[in-house]
């Protein structure tokens, strides 16, 4: 796989008037890397957490590894392994999403609903992808880590302090 940077760090985003969210700059520079120079990313559900990740195409090529390992180690211990169900998991729900130059996507409606997503998303950089989530689910999921809660309350309570941010108004 070709070596790309990885993504890090948080960041906080609002749906702009025409339903799209915008991703940091150093984050679609490790898109664009990693998609042949293209302005593309690949959506889809977390399997473990209620967020959406996202990456480059080439990380889809790690993704088929990871199944490809997971039915070697199955097998080794003499379990059964479903490979049609391991990539229904990794590519059934899986979307290529355009953004413009400045980083602007759109969230298909699907994605949203099963997330959670509204009006703000909370990004957080995990190293192969990056988390989309609604901040509040973030805050409320357990197994997260704690420091990512308290980054993900400290922008959501910064975003509500500005007036035009307040619930209702668009």
């Amino acid at each position: 796989m070709l070596e790309v940077g990885l993504y890090s760090g948080p960041a906080f985003t609002a749906m702009d008037g025409k339903g799209r969210f915008s991703i940091p700059a150093s984050m679609r520079h490790v898109i664009q890397a990693s998609s042949g120079g293209q302005n593309r990313l690949c959506l889809t559900k977390h399997e473990d957490f209620n967020c959406v990740i996202g990456f480059g195409h080439s990380y889809q090529q790690a993704l088929r590894a990871d199944i490809d390992r997971e039915e070697q180690l199955a097998l080794a211990r003499g379990e059964g392994y479903s490979r049609a169900a391991a990539m229904q998991r990794k590519f059934g729900l899986l979307e290529d999403v355009p953004f413009d130059d400045g980083g602007r996507f759109f969230i298909s409606p699907f994605l949203k609903k099963l997330c959670g997503i509204e009006d703000i998303i909370f990004i957080n950089g995990s190293g192969d992808y990056f988390e989309l989530w609604n901040p509040h689910t973030l805050i409320a999921t357990d197994g997260v880590y704690d420091a990512l809660k308290l980054a993900a309350e400290f922008a959501l309570e910064e975003w509500e302090k500005n007036p035009k941010n307040a619930r209702g108004s668009k």
